[in-house]
């Protein structure tokens, strides 16, 4: 569910949109004049919202098609083979947890001063400047989103690159695309605290503070086993 709903789907779609932006504001190197043109952000919200129901219909249809019976409620693992939702028990003889994710919320003070990875595919507006704790996949494809769409965009990492345990090769390329597309990177740096207008970090030279409008902590995701686990489920 995350991938069609919260991850590769719905961040792929507005990037697509971004890849168009970029034609289009390059399109004077092949000749082609334009006097200005607008970005319709909630025009883009809406095509990638009706993608997702497209494919996410597709999968359900599949379901149906192939007889899998689709109890929407929440499920608790019982016993090893058995389960219980909405009240009902089912026996059967395996179960796979496959639970999706949520987005990692790391002990940082203020957190609650920032906005997650699944808040921004929500979003209404976009801000002016953006700061986005973690450099890994999930940072590098939402700051390359939204410096695309206008937002000041840094990206804030607590390991000496972005992409770290990427082969060199690409981490080189990464950051090379990073500072074309004038997204600001600050690698070797730990978070110490998130403002209302800003996130305040800590690197060998001492503290130093981001100025921005909205924090985004795209920290890696958890698996949702709290149920599971919640009731003494022994995996």
């Amino acid at each position: 569910g995350t991938c069609l709903n919260r991850g590769c789907i719905p961040t792929k779609s507005l990037l697509k949109s971004v890849q168009v932006i970029r034609q289009i504001q390059a399109a004077g190197a092949f000749g082609i004049s334009l006097d200005k043109f607008e970005i319709d952000f909630p025009a883009m919200m809406d095509r990638k919202d009706q993608i997702v129901r497209q494919l996410t219909g597709g999968v359900e249809s599949l379901l149906k098609k192939n007889g899998v019976k689709v109890v929407k409620e929440e499920a608790v693992p019982l016993t090893r083979n058995s389960i219980c939702a909405c009240g009902q028990v089912y026996d059967v003889r395996n179960i796979i947890l496959a639970m999706g994710s949520n987005p990692a919320r790391p002990p940082i003070k203020g957190i609650e001063n920032s906005v997650t990875s699944d808040y921004v595919l929500s979003m209404k507006e976009l801000p002016k400047s953006i700061a986005i704790i973690g450099g890994g996949v999930i940072g590098v494809e939402f700051a390359v989103m939204l410096a695309g769409l206008g937002c000041r965009t840094t990206i804030i990492e607590m390991l000496p690159t972005v992409l770290n345990t990427a082969d060199d090769t690409i981490i080189e390329y990464t950051e090379k695309m990073l500072k074309q597309q004038k997204i600001s990177i600050i690698t070797g740096a730990r978070v110490r605290e998130i403002l209302p207008d800003g996130p305040v970090y800590e690197t060998e030279a001492g503290a130093e503070k981001v100025s921005a409008e909205m924090t985004v902590v795209a920290t890696g995701r958890v698996p949702n086993t709290e149920s599971a686990l919640g009731h003494g489920f022994e995996f």
